[in-house]
């Protein structure tokens, strides 16, 4: 081999060894920004569930809560109505959060079937629940998979009463 063949190879292997960087770098950040993005939905749900955790230790901060976010028909709520709300709050967050996790692939098929199968479809049979989903600003892909679910239990829900 003489030196330009020599030079040939090395100036080739240089190509490739640019390129390889080039896309290994492509691909962290891809996965540096897909992280940034789930860290931060997931701040933003811990301080919802923090918030949650308070006004379902203090009843008053709960009425203090609803005068500041709510509509007058929750404001004149009773303490128990409002306590209940804010725990379905605090379910559908985790929910919520378990939805977001199983889409970006952070965890397995079989324990997003089991919270869904034991926890999300029982109380999705609940008209007032799938409505508190759809007013309460959750994730717009969470909230249509909440739909589906529920409009599937109705439906069967008919097939067995019709039966």
């Amino acid at each position: 081999m003489n030196a330009d063949w020599i030079s040939a190879i090395s100036a080739i292997a240089q190509v490739f060894i640019g390129i390889g960087t080039f896309v290994l770098s492509y691909v962290l950040y891809i996965s540096a920004n897909r992280k940034a993005k789930i860290d931060y939905i997931q701040l933003i749900q811990n301080d919802w569930n923090e918030l949650n955790t308070l006004l379902l230790s203090f009843p008053e901060l709960a009425k203090m809560s609803d005068e500041i976010l709510a509509n007058e028909e929750l404001i004149n709520q009773d303490d128990n109505e409002r306590l209940k709300r804010y725990l379905k709050y605090k379910i559908l967050n985790i929910l919520e959060s378990v939805f977001v996790a199983k889409r970006a692939g952070l965890i397995y098929d079989d324990y997003h079937r089991a919270i869904n199968d034991n926890i999300l479809t029982s109380i999705l049979k609940n008209d007032e629940l799938i409505d508190l989903v759809k007013k309460s600003g959750y994730n717009s892909k969470f909230v249509n998979y909440c739909e589906d679910i529920h409009k599937s239990l109705k439906k069967m829900k008919q097939t067995i009463k019709d039966n």
